[in-house]
């Protein structure tokens, strides 16, 4: 939801296909990290975490029950690769700006 505030307030609208227009590459940052939407198929880019359940002791020292284990990178495709390639979007109409 904060993704969409930010994108309604940044194109001025609540304009559907104006909002949509404004997401395509979409650039934000939060807790995990930054992260975009392709324009290509609306997948979000962004680092993913792997964690796991610690102790009481280690959560009383993180302050949560879980700690990363390890980052990767954003899973990145190209648009003509598979799934991307079988994405639809450039087919569909946004509507009347």
């Amino acid at each position: 939801m904060m993704v969409y505030a930010a994108a309604v307030e940044e194109a001025g609208t609540f304009h559907p296909p104006t909002v949509v227009r404004t997401l395509e590459d979409f650039e934000w940052s939060l807790a995990w990290g930054d992260s975009v939407f392709r324009e290509a198929d609306h997948q979000v880019e962004r680092p993913w975490y792997l964690v796991q359940g610690v102790g009481d002791d280690r959560a009383e020292e993180l302050g949560i029950r879980t700690e990363v284990v390890e980052t990767t990178d954003p899973l990145i495709y190209g648009a003509n690769e598979f799934p991307a390639s079988e994405c639809a979007m450039s087919e569909n109409e946004y509507g009347d700006e």
